[in-house]
């Protein structure tokens, strides 16, 4: 899929919806196809400022709308290439008839050519660096052990597995010096990093091909070669770990080197663990795996110490909401300090764990990829509201998953993509951290209002979506409404937009009278949804 392609694609369905690109948008949008960050991208006539904050937010805004799902800067490519394949062949044929801005004519010749970004080197961290010293000093020393081909630094979005691979080069300048990192959301075709890898070691082509010629290197010179972001590799909207089929190279890369003697080492940092990655890592001894947790409480609570927050009584429980997470505890620290003058007991007297759109976009990130049956779980398992076993999640999926071993697959999908928090007792038990329990509980609060709010408005004609799949008190769960993390939150969704808990209350009333009742066999829990929030409504609002 080339990048014209792409860009006629926005321009054609920016057309549709009314609301056609200007040349500045198109320029933009050219630059990040490109492979181009934001900060590095500079239009004529235009301040970095206003592109950063203004145009750019717009435009990812937009065409989030056309593709019906979040895009940024990241995520674009995907996200246009998955709705150009949703087209049909008389829509592509139009899209193939865009003219973009400042382009005579759409052949491909007439597109700048895609220079790739400058090698940025091993990234710098900006922040103090906190990590458990142990993990530290594994990595080192796998590092500089000359019988490890390849190293896994695994573990959740904001852990700080990029800092700890960069920090064990720094504090080892012969390492450093030996180090080239690729970037994934910089580059993330095979063939983009093998010219940067060809074009810093100097190497020459080889009658074998990259991947044979790469090896050949390894295998004689100590170097070090960093894939960050490999998580980018794997397919959205199936269960994890699945490569996308444009990334075979990368795939076949890792299988020739992991059972060879280096001289060098490959590191792979993702956020997302794969079957193939464990075939790679069992019985192996050249293979390394390395997860990366949470930051422990005493240490986690120095961050918050950095940002002058108040309460420090309060610090552990704040710690121990977000998991020791570096990253969403200084979001969180700098919303505490900016909006609560730094005291956390205000904070916490909003009852809110997300604390503004930065956190609550790296949550989404976290959870867009999953496949629909991970999805499900989620909502499932926020409804629960605490850890259960797999067994107890088979027996309330009997319905929705009619195998049980498909409801092993979507929590073992999930616990690939560090989404899941384990206890290991004499059976294990499995859960969500609050951050995340806390972010599903609000966006399957916002989308039940919105489908009452449309019932509403459309009766007697209906649909609805979340509150037939998904019960708003599953079986087995706390039996106290009050505590429910979603039925108290619509009722007061639907209040902000009412006003009138009376006029509330007669709109539930009608709409569970317009539903009919669901058989055993059917997967339908409306009547039972909208019954039990107007008794709610009624017993406790009224």
């Amino acid at each position: 899929m080339t990048n014209l392609t792409l860009l006629q694609l926005c321009i054609w369905l920016s057309h549709k919806h009314g609301d056609p690109l200007d040349g500045l948008r198109q320029e933009l949008l050219l630059r990040a196809l490109e492979g181009y960050k934001l900060k590095d991208i500079q239009i004529d006539g235009y301040s970095h400022s206003y592109v950063k904050r203004v145009i750019a937010p717009d435009l990812w805004k937009r065409l989030g709308r056309y593709c019906n799902q979040r895009v940024g800067i990241r995520s674009l490519q995907l996200a246009l290439t998955t709705k150009y394949e949703q087209l049909s062949e008389q829509e592509k044929a139009a899209v193939d008839k865009i003219v973009p801005n400042g382009m005579a004519a759409t052949t491909e010749s007439q597109v700048p050519a895609p220079t790739p970004p400058q090698y940025q080197g091993i990234p710098r961290n900006k922040n103090h660096f906190y990590n458990q010293e142990s993990t530290l000093r594994t990595l080192g020393q796998r590092l500089q052990q000359r019988d490890i081909s390849l190293i896994f630094v695994l573990g959740g979005g904001g852990l700080g597995k990029t800092t700890l691979v960069s920090e064990v080069l720094r504090h080892h300048p012969p390492l450093q010096e030996n180090t080239l990192w690729c970037n994934l959301s910089d580059r993330l075709m095979f063939d983009h990093n093998w010219a940067l890898i060809q074009q810093e070691w100097a190497l020459e082509e080889h009658p074998d091909g990259a991947i044979a010629q790469l090896q050949n290197h390894l295998q004689q010179q100590p170097k070090i070669l960093v894939f960050d972001h490999w998580e980018l590799l794997f397919a959205t909207a199936c269960l994890s770990g699945n490569y996308q089929p444009q990334h075979v190279m990368y795939v076949e890369f890792l299988e020739a080197i992991a059972h060879q003697s280096l001289a060098g080492t490959v590191v792979v940092i993702s956020r997302e663990h794969s079957p193939a990655i464990e075939a790679l890592a069992t019985d192996n001894p050249r293979v390394t795996l390395i997860t990366v947790e949470g930051l422990s409480n005493l240490v986690a609570q120095q961050i918050l110490q950095e940002y002058n927050l108040q309460d420090p009584e309060l610090w552990a429980d704040l710690v121990e909401t977000y998991r020791g997470n570096p990253l969403k505890l200084r979001l969180i620290a700098t919303g505490i300090q900016e909006w609560y003058g730094g005291s956390v007991a205000q904070f916490q007297n909003q009852e809110t764990i997300i604390g503004g759109n930065t956190l609550r976009d790296i949550l989404y990130n976290l959870t867009c990829r999953i496949s629909n049956s991970e999805q499900e779980v989620l909502y499932w398992l926020m409804l629960w509201g605490k850890s259960i076993t797999l067994e107890q999640l088979q027996a309330n999926f009997h319905v929705e998953m009619p195998f049980a071993s498909e409801v092993w697959d979507a929590v073992r999908s999930l616990d690939r993509r560090f989404l899941l928090e384990k206890k290991e007792n004499h059976r294990p038990y499995f859960g969500l951290q609050p951050s995340i329990q806390r972010y599903l509980a609000q966006e399957f609060t916002r989308e039940c209002c919105q489908e009452i709010i449309q019932a509403i408005a459309t009766l007697p004609q209906t649909h609805f979506n979340h509150l037939k799949h998904f019960p708003l008190m599953p079986q087995g769960a706390d039996p106290n409404i009050l505590t429910s993390p979603v039925i108290c939150p619509i009722l007061k969704g639907l209040q902000n937009r009412y006003r009138d808990f009376s006029q509330i209350q007669a709109n539930l009333r009608r709409l569970a009278q317009n539903t009919p009742p669901a058989n055993s066999l059917q997967h339908d829990y409306r009547q039972t949804n909208l019954t039990l929030l107007y008794e709610t409504l009624t017993t406790y609002f009224l």
